[in-house]
């Protein structure tokens, strides 16, 4: 057997009619049905009124708003616009305040409720922008020939000091080369370049944002290298770009 559904309407008629059998006190059918003998009161005085829905709740709304536009208001707020379509609300109180400035007009805000209220306001759907997930300029194909240089992955040590550790991969083939903690000085930077350059070869093009690249710049300018900036901040933090002179040799010199 299926439950029986029930709703709060039907449980008052049945409140009430369990009190008019007399087999229960006001006090046992409160208990019973969860409400106090105040709110038993107040719904046998609703029954008593001869209502007809007396079970039904009434509505919560204020029945007078002391604040509400005036009718007269609203229409001439209504007949402007129908005169000047192309009039928004601020535009519309200041006509308002030069031909009657001795009305007081509602704010912008209201202006713009009554006119969604009466129908004068068509909404636009706004469309939510692609989010650029970023990508890389060109895709590298062997390795060696792009890396990725970045201060990125900081933590903080016991005492509390920010360390940004210095990070180069080899984007073909998502090869660590290396992290070091250096600062983010010409000092800090051109001995991981020269250490890694020694280790790994020498790589076609580096990758980085400005950051990075600023130490360096100019010790690997002096080498031949040429520095382009790509500009787009979204292409995975990958805003700079160094191209080496010397791929066909090979040499390098710190």
């Amino acid at each position: 057997m299926a439950f029986r559904e029930t709703c709060v309407m039907e449980e008052r008629i049945a409140m009430f009619r369990e009190y008019d059998s007399g087999a229960f006190s006001v006090t046992e059918l409160s208990a019973r049905y969860g409400i106090s003998r105040e709110t038993f009161y107040v719904w046998r005085s609703r029954r008593a009124s001869g209502e007809a829905l007396w079970f039904e709740d009434r509505s919560h709304a204020t029945r007078i708003c002391r604040l509400r536009t005036e009718a007269s208001v609203v229409e001439r707020i209504v007949a402007l616009r129908r005169r000047f379509l192309h009039f928004g609300p601020k535009k519309m109180r200041a006509r308002l305040l030069v031909e009657s400035p001795d009305v007081v007009w509602p704010a912008a805000s209201t202006i713009g409720d009554i006119l969604k209220r009466e129908g004068l306001v068509t909404s636009v759907r706004r469309r939510r922008r692609a989010i650029e997930q970023g990508r890389a300029v060109t895709d590298p194909l062997a390795v060696n020939s792009e890396w990725s240089v970045d201060f990125k992955g900081w933590f903080r040590t016991r005492d509390g000091q920010r360390v940004d550790p210095l990070t180069m991969t080899d984007n073909a083939s998502r090869y660590l080369l290396g992290v070091e903690i250096t600062p983010p000085t010409h000092a800090g930077v051109q001995p991981a370049y020269e250490r890694l350059f020694k280790e790994f070869g020498l790589p076609e093009a580096l990758r980085s944002d400005i950051s990075c690249l600023w130490g360096g710049s100019v010790w690997l300018g002096r080498r031949g290298w040429s520095f382009a900036a790509v500009g787009m901040a979204a292409q995975a933090g990958h805003r700079a770009s160094l191209r080496s002179p010397r791929l066909a040799s090979g040499q390098w010199t710190a």
